[in-house]
């Protein structure tokens, strides 16, 4: 699947959902992006592995 996206567009989503992750999780490799595509709509998800 190809799908194009503008760079200041990904960059803004990105810093929002990048509070989420903590910078001081020892478990580093936990936090992370989710990045979907379906039907024509990207959806970016992320997760400090917390509830």
């Amino acid at each position: 699947m190809k799908f194009t996206v503008s760079s200041s567009d990904i960059f803004n989503v990105t810093t929002v959902a990048g509070k989420i992750i903590s910078s001081k999780n020892n478990e580093a490799i936990l936090s992370n992006f989710l990045l979907e595509v379906k039907d024509d709509q990207l959806t970016i998800t992320s997760t400090d592995n917390e509830t």
